[in-house]
């Protein structure tokens, strides 16, 4: 019939049913037959050999209730316990001895290479140790140096700006073991400083006379009979005199000077020296004119003062507490010029006083 496949049906058969009806498909392997079946457990997974491409069995083992796959290393034909591969640490010491071959060693840090000739050498993490001491460089002609003890010496390249900057700290070794920085008694580990006297406009001054805004002012406590000075307890000054230079009285007379007629006293200052001038005294028995007079250089005259006596008044005196005068160096002299005014002749007196200094 025409509605009828001449090819026979097929349905798998499930585990456990009794329909003989149903077929029961196999897999195998097409050379071996029914001797290489592909292998379905209870939970109907399929079960799978692994090989390498050498066409070697690959095995696992055990690990805790785990099968764990079983991988080995070879590297070079040496074959390498991946177990034993981690990272290393500071502790970790790689010794090698070449022999008569050079070595090649790759830094684990940074993936550099360090290579020397034959000997024993021990790795550090980070570092190479060999015969010959590595030199840090920065890639042309300089290095870094290191002192006696390994430590870095520094050299700064350009100076330290100017400010707050603090590089390391300075011993002092010279100060007593206790340092006293109490106010009291002065005694050997008294720390001692130098201030400078001043406010914000500048430094004190201590200049006798001054008055500005620097000078500086202070109040005394003064103590008389235990009691501070005040005005009904003055402080007591004694003054005593004292002459200051040389003291100079010059004494001149001539004798029967004719009536209208004239004698001069002529005293010259010393080389150098003022002359400060106290008095000039003058006398005779009869009427007496003076005249004083000073000169810079003995020619030529300035009069300052003129004076005359009487019968009941003898004696002439001039005060000359300002005259003040400076001998040159060209022969200053103060002069006493004396005129007889009475009808006959008679002698005549005076005296210059004052201090040389």
């Amino acid at each position: 019939m025409a509605d009828i496949s001449s090819e026979l049906p097929i349905r798998s058969q499930l585990p456990g049913q009794t329909n003989y009806d149903d077929i029961l498909v196999k897999v195998a392997d097409g050379t071996a037959g029914a001797s290489q079946l592909l292998g379905i457990d209870a939970s109907g997974r399929v079960s799978i050999k692994l090989f390498d491409g050498a066409g070697n069995a690959i095995t696992s083992q055990a690990n805790g209730g785990q099968q764990a796959l079983d991988v080995g290393i070879d590297v070079g034909g040496v074959q390498i316990d991946p177990r034993q591969i981690r990272a290393l640490t500071a502790a970790d010491v790689v010794t090698v001895d070449q022999g008569t071959s050079p070595w090649i060693v790759k830094d684990l840090a940074d993936g550099s290479v360090a290579g020397g000739t034959a000997g024993t050498f021990s790795m550090l993490i980070g570092a190479i140790y060999n015969t010959t001491l590595p030199t840090l460089t920065n890639g042309q002609q300089a290095s870094l140096q290191l002192d006696a003890s390994g430590r870095l010496i520094v050299d700064l390249g350009t100076s330290i700006p100017a400010g707050s900057n603090i590089i390391g700290s300075v011993g002092v070794t010279n100060l007593p073991t206790t340092v006293d920085t109490n106010y009291g008694t002065v005694g050997a580990s008294t720390i001692r400083t130098a201030a400078q006297v001043g406010n914000a406009t500048g430094a004190a001054d201590f200049n006798n006379g001054a008055t500005g805004a620097q000078t500086l002012r202070v109040a005394a406590n003064l103590a008389v009979g235990g009691a501070n000075v005040s005005g009904t307890n003055p402080v007591p000054v004694a003054i005593t005199s004292s002459l200051v230079g040389t003291p100079v009285n010059n004494y001149n007379t001539a004798a029967a000077i004719a009536a209208g007629a004239t004698s001069n006293h002529i005293y010259t200052i010393t080389s150098g020296k003022t002359f400060n001038g106290k008095k000039i005294w003058a006398s005779a028995s009869g009427a007496l004119k003076i005249e004083v007079r000073i000169s810079p250089d003995g020619s030529t005259y300035s009069s300052l003062w003129v004076g005359f006596n009487s019968t009941a008044n003898p004696n002439i005196t001039v005060d000359l507490d300002e005259l003040v005068f400076l001998e040159s160096g060209t022969g200053a002299t103060v002069e006493v010029i004396r005129t007889n005014e009475d009808k006959k002749a008679m002698d005549v007196y005076s005296t210059i006083s004052g201090t040389e200094v």
